[in-house]
């Protein structure tokens, strides 16, 4: 059948019997109807006419109706232009953001450099100063052990004088009479021994900015969710460790055995940067990424990344191959050697929706994502870090290794 009509708000065409829930539905009869066209994403939604001009203060596109004095949306102090112009300016101001963009990132870049080398510089007078200081230190606990040495010496011939006046004056001798006083020499051997000498460069020069940086990427703190677990999955929450084992854990329903050797991590925060390291050396086969959990879910039911709620970087040894799977997405690759990675680090910007995976021994990206990561309040959907030990397909013996996240360590 001919479509009858198109529904602007919709953006669908109907005929003439699908047509009819909205004459008689008073919710779809609020909706704007026009004569049947392919794209209705052009038209007004409030009026269903083109959209010909653009709102620049609003950044919305407008048809001749909305600029109609009963409307008073758009009207003083409101700069509205033909939506043709307004591509120029759109596409300009793009090009701006780009280039501004694109010159910040190379500042930073030029920075990173910048204090690469000038950390080399000051690693290298560090490493000088301390050889100094060590043998500044060994040379002054020789001549302390010289002189007590001598002193030992002397106070054994003690022994044998037996005129009081010349007792006396070898007792005086400059050179190591003042050991004979136990507080002195205490002192003289503690501070030889935890004697620092002079302060090091690169510790007193940690810029404002590098500091920043450094608590940005510095990554985090990971906590297992147990109840998550698949019952087969043995955890050690301090050490942040998981093992896959014959027996039963927590000796639940069979029905739970069907689950995805996986384990989630706490929630993510809905914004930001984060990244973790996960220690995968020795599996045959293991699989890292996030999903959203709802507010009743308590761990995820299918292989990560197999639907929409998920996104992960699995590995397998007997297909020698990676996995990159979101939804209907798979992509499979082999890794840029014949060594697996040891470690993987995950990078996840939330408000950039970039999601990438890397070695992160090798530093070299994997894969990364392009999605859409904003956790959605009103459903009460939560962002989670996953973790797989273990594939379902994989008969492989069981790993000794436990899969572990990694906990970050701060050197400043």
């Amino acid at each position: 059948m001919f479509a009858e009509k198109s529904c602007v708000s919709c953006e669908e065409s109907y005929c003439t019997v699908h047509i009819i829930p909205h004459l008689e539905n008073a919710v779809l009869r609020q909706h704007v109807l026009v004569s049947p066209m392919g794209d209705t994403g052009r038209l007004c939604k409030e009026h269903g006419k083109e959209q010909e001009l653009y709102c620049e203060t609003d950044q919305t596109p407008l048809c001749a109706y909305c600029m109609l004095p009963a409307e008073a949306k758009h009207g003083d102090g409101h700069n509205v232009v033909k939506l043709a112009d307004a591509l120029d300016t759109l596409r300009a101001s793009l090009e701006r953001q780009q280039s501004e963009c694109t010159a910040f990132l190379r500042r930073i870049k030029l920075f990173l450099e910048f204090e690469e080398q000038a950390w080399q510089k000051r690693f290298s007078v560090d490493m000088v100063q301390e050889s100094r200081n060590g043998k500044q230190r060994t040379e002054g606990l020789r001549r302390l052990q010289d002189r007590l040495t001598q002193a030992q010496d002397t106070l054994l011939k003690t022994q044998t004088i037996s005129d009081p006046l010349g007792l006396l004056q070898l007792l005086k001798n400059e050179e190591w009479a003042d050991l004979l006083q136990r507080d002195i020499c205490s002192r003289k051997m503690q501070k030889l021994s935890n004697w620092s000498g002079t302060k090091l460069v690169a510790s007193s020069r940690i810029t404002p900015l590098f500091q920043t940086l450094q608590k940005t990427f510095q990554g985090d703190v990971i906590f297992f969710s147990e109840l998550s677990a698949h019952p087969k999955l043995k955890l050690d929450p301090d050490s942040g460790s998981v093992w896959v084992t014959e027996e039963d854990q927590r000796h639940e329903e069979p029905c739970y055995l069907d689950r995805p050797y996986c384990v989630m991590g706490v929630i993510i925060s809905s914004k930001g940067v984060h990244n973790w390291e996960v220690e995968v050396e020795g599996f045959s086969s293991w699989a890292v990424g996030v999903a959203f959990l709802g507010p009743s879910q308590i761990a995820v039911t299918c292989k990560l990344g197999t639907d929409d709620q998920s996104w992960s970087l699995s590995y397998s040894k007997s297909k020698q191959q990676f996995s990159a799977q979101h939804d209907w997405l798979a992509f499979a690759f082999h890794a840029p050697d014949s060594n697996p990675p040891r470690r993987i680090w995950v990078f996840l910007d939330v408000d950039s929706g970039i999601l990438s995976f890397y070695d992160a021994v090798r530093m070299a990206c994997l894969y990364t994502f392009y999605c859409t990561l904003d956790q959605d309040s009103a459903s009460q959907t939560y962002l989670r870090p996953a973790f797989c030990p273990r594939l379902k397909e994989d008969d492989q013996p069981l790993s000794t290794k436990p899969m572990r996240v990694l906990r970050p360590v701060s050197n400043f």
